[in-house]
Protein backbone atom coordinates (compact mmCIF):
# COMPACT_ATOMS: atom_id res chain seq x y z
CA UNK A 1 0.00 0.00 0.00
CA UNK A 2 1.16 3.51 -0.75
CA UNK A 3 1.27 6.46 1.65
CA UNK A 4 0.75 9.07 -1.03
CA UNK A 5 -2.69 10.51 -1.75
CA UNK A 6 -4.12 9.18 -4.99
CA UNK A 7 -5.89 11.52 -7.43
CA UNK A 8 -9.17 10.34 -8.91
CA UNK A 9 -11.59 11.79 -11.45
CA UNK A 10 -15.24 10.75 -11.42
CA UNK A 11 -17.44 11.72 -14.35
CA UNK A 12 -21.19 12.06 -13.87
CA UNK A 13 -20.48 12.84 -10.23
CA UNK A 14 -23.42 15.09 -9.29
CA UNK A 15 -25.94 12.42 -8.37
CA UNK A 16 -26.63 8.71 -8.15
CA UNK A 17 -23.85 6.20 -8.60
CA UNK A 18 -21.26 8.84 -9.57
CA UNK A 19 -21.88 10.82 -6.39
CA UNK A 20 -21.70 7.67 -4.26
CA UNK A 21 -18.44 6.60 -5.91
CA UNK A 22 -16.90 10.05 -5.38
CA UNK A 23 -17.96 10.05 -1.71
CA UNK A 24 -16.47 6.59 -1.18
CA UNK A 25 -13.16 7.54 -2.81
CA UNK A 26 -13.00 10.71 -0.69
CA UNK A 27 -13.76 8.63 2.40
CA UNK A 28 -10.88 6.35 1.47
CA UNK A 29 -8.54 9.35 1.33
CA UNK A 30 -8.38 10.01 -2.42
CA UNK A 31 -8.13 13.53 -3.84
CA UNK A 32 -11.30 13.45 -5.98
CA UNK A 33 -12.13 15.75 -8.88
CA UNK A 34 -15.84 15.55 -9.63
CA UNK A 35 -16.91 16.23 -13.23
CA UNK A 36 -20.44 16.74 -14.46
CA UNK A 37 -22.04 18.61 -17.35
CA UNK A 38 -24.42 20.37 -14.95
CA UNK A 39 -21.69 21.62 -12.59
CA UNK A 40 -22.56 22.50 -9.01
CA UNK A 41 -20.79 23.16 -5.71
CA UNK A 42 -17.45 21.36 -5.65
CA UNK A 43 -18.01 20.01 -9.17
CA UNK A 44 -16.09 20.95 -12.30
CA UNK A 45 -18.53 21.67 -15.14
CA UNK A 46 -17.37 19.62 -18.12
CA UNK A 47 -19.25 17.99 -20.98
CA UNK A 48 -17.06 14.97 -21.73
CA UNK A 49 -18.40 14.91 -25.31
CA UNK A 50 -16.66 18.25 -25.96
CA UNK A 51 -12.95 17.54 -26.63
CA UNK A 52 -11.66 21.10 -26.07
CA UNK A 53 -13.47 21.30 -22.73
CA UNK A 54 -12.22 17.86 -21.72
CA UNK A 55 -8.64 18.72 -22.70
CA UNK A 56 -8.77 21.94 -20.67
CA UNK A 57 -9.90 20.02 -17.58
CA UNK A 58 -7.26 17.32 -18.16
CA UNK A 59 -4.54 19.98 -18.35
CA UNK A 60 -5.78 21.56 -15.11
CA UNK A 61 -6.12 18.27 -13.24
CA UNK A 62 -2.81 16.76 -14.33
CA UNK A 63 -1.79 13.12 -13.81
CA UNK A 64 -4.39 10.68 -12.47
CA UNK A 65 -4.25 7.46 -10.55
CA UNK A 66 -7.96 6.55 -10.92
CA UNK A 67 -10.56 7.35 -13.57
CA UNK A 68 -14.21 6.42 -13.04
CA UNK A 69 -15.95 6.98 -16.36
CA UNK A 70 -19.50 7.02 -15.03
CA UNK A 71 -21.16 9.69 -17.18
CA UNK A 72 -24.18 8.46 -19.06
CA UNK A 73 -25.03 10.06 -22.36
Amino acid sequence: MTDRILRAVVTGAVRGIGSAIAQRLEGDGHDVVRLDSSGGPGVVCCDIRDQPSLRAVANDVGPLDVLVNNAGI
